[in-house]
């Protein structure tokens, strides 16, 4: 066999080399050896155990050396890739892929993205770090300024500017806001536990051990004696301001008051426990007013949103109860 020029072409499957007695060069490489391992451009600068292929390019060309896989295919699952499996490797578990998407690639997930890069890991864990005292960057577009930097000490910080609060949320992180009614909302309706106010948690919120959630209602009783009582729920199916709320636990329980012509709030914290997508959260009242409820195990989906909802119930009159406003804050 013999190859034109510096280039060799395999017409397709069927080719095989019975002993390496292959010998190629290259402007800028040595030629490689015919016996051992397979090795391209001469000696490597350094050694090394185990090495079964090395390509070297030698000093003074002030250049950069490429080994490129190419798929020409522009089909729904064409690909190309870099694969690694180790002792259990089989064909769709234990190994890690680096790759490249076709630009007609159907996607069905992040890792499918058409003319997209990927590195991913099937079967065991993929870290991501450095191996001595070195930071991590993160960033897109070229970027000169890191959007997310880890340091040599383990320390995550973003950049001013370069994160938006929607992106925090992806990371389990929800800015505090306050929504404040100026003229009040009171119940729908006497005698039932009807929506003032609702807050939906976006899903995944709740994806470490540690994430808390605190919500504080308030507002104020009209000047009667009649019975009122004020309630937060967390995990509704509905909370429709105006209308009962469906499905959802107490978390917070005023009970029934007679206070009359007084301010009122109620607050709860809701902390995940646990591990990432275990459904395992525990809800507890704070403060006053008495009597607090006791502490809730909560078992709400976790990769989905999550419905969270105050209630009055006024049992002669709605306008006994009218709500204010409510304050939402996340912690790590």
């Amino acid at each position: 066999m013999t190859a034109p020029g510096n280039n060799w072409a395999f017409p397709g499957p069927g080719i095989n080399f019975t002993a390496n007695t292959l010998t190629a060069s290259i402007a800028g490489a040595l030629p490689s050896a015919n016996t051992g391992a397979i090795t391209y451009g001469g000696a490597m600068s350094y050694s090394d155990t185990g090495v079964a292929l090395s390509l070297n390019y030698v000093a003074g060309y002030n250049t950069y050396i490429q080994a490129i896989i190419n798929n020409m295919g522009s089909g729904a699952v064409d690909s190309a890739d870099w694969v690694a499996s180790n002792n259990n490797g089989a064909a769709n578990n234990n190994y890690i892929d680096t790759g490249i998407n076709s630009s007609g690639f159907t996607q069905i997930n992040q890792l499918s993205i058409p003319s997209g890069g990927y590195i991913f890991t099937k079967g065991g864990d993929l870290s991501h770090g450095t191996a001595d005292a070195h930071p991590c960057h993160f960033g897109a577009n070229n970027w000169t300024i890191d959007a997310m930097t880890i340091s040599a000490g383990n320390a995550l910080t973003f950049a001013a500017g370069q994160v938006s609060t929607a992106t925090l949320g992806a990371f389990g992180n929800i800015p505090g806001g306050v929504a404040v009614s100026a003229a009040g909302v009171s119940p729908g309706a006497t005698g039932v536990d009807s929506v003032l106010a609702a807050f939906t948690l976006p899903a995944s919120s709740f994806d470490a051990a540690g994430r808390e959630l605190i919500l504080t209602a308030v507002g104020q009783f009209a000047a009667t004696a009649n019975n009122k009582q004020l309630k937060l729920w967390a995990g509704c199916t509905t909370a429709t301001v105006g209308s009962a709320v469906s499905g959802g636990t107490v978390i917070a329980d005023s009970g029934v008051l007679t206070n009359s012509g007084t301010g009122w709030s109620i607050s709860a914290n809701i902390v995940k426990y646990g591990a990432l997508n275990s459904n395992t959260q525990l809800g507890c009242q704070l403060g006053t007013p008495t009597p607090v409820s006791l502490p809730k195990t909560l078992t709400m989906t976790e990769n989905a949103a999550i419905i969270f909802a105050v209630t009055g119930n006024a049992t002669t009159a709605t306008t006994d109860i009218v709500y204010r406003g409510l304050t939402t804050k996340y912690a790590n």
